[in-house]
């Protein structure tokens, strides 16, 4: 209990001595959070119906920097918007790569279509549930992640978004088998907002677009899916099939949402699994890119689902 992991394979990460390069990422002219849709855009979204829908690849270990290249791959060659949650490592470890989330699409980059988020503890994985990871554990690991993330990367450019690992193990289907416990505490809201994270998605509550939490300045909403994946012990996405019932099931509600694909990486862009799932993934990809079966689906960011959020929670329209 209250530890973090850095899990590592043979042959990664990159040399260690790199951390100490105290390398600087480029920076663009402005970050990817200023080319959003405005309000009156995602206003005009919940009128429609829109429901909008994003790729999250959790991607916190440094031995996951193999497929990392291969999801801004994808973003360059579909110019999809998707989000990528990582923790502070990355920065350290193979900036270089990291950097190219802001290089313009033109220049061959993925900017600004790849959002970063700061994942679980921020210095590593852990359980951020109550009775797990303590809170001031939590607190401190993730103000020294936004200190490197500062310094790497520069202030404007902090993530405004927070992905857990598990900030809930509430109906969690793993409980006595993996954490050899249950708890019913709820997530850990006010710590993420303290830190000035704007927003967080959350393991409470999957289902149907709801918000969880939210104050002037901070907000919680959940997870769409509720498929729980042995080996993936959290909400992944598996195909396309569950994308397209989402979908189904949003439409049929005559009602705006949105649709959370999470996909863990390794399964997808690791060397064999990418080789024998890239079409399958490609194919969601362009899915929903041309709009879905129903054409309501609008491919955005994380941090724009949060703001749409906010705005179909403020009109009733959730």
């Amino acid at each position: 209990d209250d530890i973090i992991w850095n899990i590592m394979d043979p042959g990664r990460p990159s040399f260690p001595i790199i951390e100490e390069a105290n390398y600087r990422m480029c920076q663009p002219e402005k970050n990817y959070y200023e080319s959003e849709p405005d309000e009156d855009t995602l206003k005009s979204f919940a009128d429609e119906q829109k429901i909008l829908c994003t790729f999250l690849f959790y991607c916190p270990d440094i031995r996951h920097v193999e497929a990392l290249p291969r999801i801004l791959e994808l973003a360059t060659l579909t110019k999809m918007k998707m989000g990528l949650a990582v923790t502070a490592q990355w920065y350290h470890m193979v900036p270089e790569i990291l950097e190219m989330i802001n290089v313009p699409l033109e220049n061959g980059g993925a900017f600004p279509n790849v959002e970063l988020l700061l994942c679980s503890a921020g210095m590593g994985v852990g359980v951020e549930a109550k009775g797990f990871l303590k809170e001031t554990t939590l607190r401190k690991h993730l103000m020294e992640a936004r200190q490197i993330i500062s310094e790497a990367a520069g202030s404007n450019f902090l993530p405004k978004g927070y992905y857990p690992f598990l900030d809930t193990i509430k109906d969690y289907p793993y409980s006595k088998s993996v954490l050899k416990r249950v708890s019913n505490a709820d997530p850990p809201f006010k710590i993420i907002e303290e830190l000035g994270f704007e927003y967080s998605i959350s393991y409470l509550s999957p289902g149907k677009p709801k918000v969880l939490f939210k104050s002037e300045n901070f907000i919680a909403i959940n997870h769409t899916s509720k498929q729980w994946h042995p080996y993936s012990p959290f909400l992944v996405m598996s195909d396309l099939h569950e994308i397209k019932k989402l979908e189904r099931s949003l439409a049929s509600r005559r009602k705006p949402g949105w649709i959370i694909a999470s996909l863990d990486s390794p399964l997808w862009m690791f060397s064999y699994y990418h080789w024998q799932k890239s079409d399958k993934l490609f194919e969601t990809a362009s899915y929903i890119l041309r709009g879905g079966t129903t054409g309501r689906l609008i491919n955005t960011t994380p941090h724009v689902i949060s703001r749409y959020a906010r705005i179909l929670d403020e009109e009733g329209l959730l």
